[in-house]
């Protein structure tokens, strides 16, 4: 299977592991991916092992060069999650109106990268959407209505492998300075369980006092609060590899649900979209998204 558009803007970004890096750039290489972005984090002071691998994945541009050209954002010192990845993010979409973002640890095939592809292009002008992912804990196909589907929608973004717009890009606010005003109006949590608000409401309070080193959590609150939907597969298409010690927040593998990694299909073509599926089923599954995705307890 070929990429419809090898062009499409894909932003990778990495950090202190040499080998998941490679194995991301060997793969978009062999897909003839044309429009690679690189960004990777700087090695933390006064940590010798980390300056080692930094600089292994920095040199690992030079064996790309046809691929990924000058687009690249080398940081001489480490920013962390929170501003390492979102400066990342901001800087690609301050050079291109879509694209992918996948980060160094993610598995996926020529699939995911035609279905956020199609979807990028498909969506860019509903107001309703503000992203695209791969990433799909449930299995759908086992649900009959779903059969003949092969998209759905949601309002959880999912940072495993994703795609959006500039435009919507431009309304993440990394400090989140809204969210007490604005969470009491989000439909969706005025909707949910007491136990599932509340978690929320943690979460977001731990961002706000720097408790959580994280970049993501932002933008999913920014498509509650815009009521924004994300487009996801019927079927998961993306795999996840960085769990151990030097993962920043999946180091245990027991705090992942079992389907986090099961059901990854590598081969089916997902095109053409089947948009029936968006207008009839925008928030089926919701509590059960919620508890795969996020951990959130119903």
């Amino acid at each position: 299977m070929e990429l419809v558009n090898p062009a499409i803007p894909i932003l990778v970004t990495g950090y202190n592991r040499p080998e998941l890096l490679e194995r991301t750039l060997d793969r978009l290489q062999n897909l003839c991916a044309t429009n690679v972005w690189v960004a990777i984090d700087g090695p933390k002071i006064g940590k010798l092992q980390d300056e080692i691998k930094v600089y292994q994945c920095q040199s690992l541009i030079e064996k790309y060069q046809s691929m990924i050209g000058n687009r690249t954002k080398l940081n001489s010192s480490n920013l962390g999650c929170k501003y390492g990845m979102s400066e990342a993010i901001t800087w690609f979409f301050g050079n291109v109106s879509s694209g992918i973002v996948i980060e160094d640890d993610l598995v996926f095939g020529p699939n995911f990268i035609n279905f956020v592809t199609a979807a990028l292009d498909c969506y860019q002008h509903d107001a309703n959407i503000g992203s695209v992912t791969g990433y799909m804990p449930l299995n759908l196909l086992l649900h009959p209505e779903y059969k003949k589907s092969n998209l759905v929608s949601h309002p959880f973004f999912s940072a495993w492998g994703w795609g959006s717009w500039a435009s919507r890009w431009r309304k993440y606010d990394l400090e989140m300075h809204e969210w007490r005003r604005s969470l009491n109006s989000i439909s969706l949590l005025r909707r949910t369980s007491l136990k599932s608000f509340r978690y929320w409401q943690r979460r977001f309070d731990e961002l706000e006092d720097g408790k959580i080193d994280t970049w993501d959590f932002q933008f999913l609150f920014t498509h509650l609060s815009q009521n924004w939907k994300v487009i996801a597969p019927s079927r998961n298409l993306i795999g996840n590899t960085g769990f151990g010690s030097d993962a920043t927040h999946t180091k245990r593998l027991r705090n992942i649900p079992d389907l986090f990694s099961e059901n990854i299909d590598f081969t089916e073509n997902y095109l053409p979209l089947n948009q029936v599926a968006l207008r009839n089923r925008s928030e089926e599954h919701t509590s059960e998204l919620q508890s795969r995705q996020y951990l959130v307890c119903r």
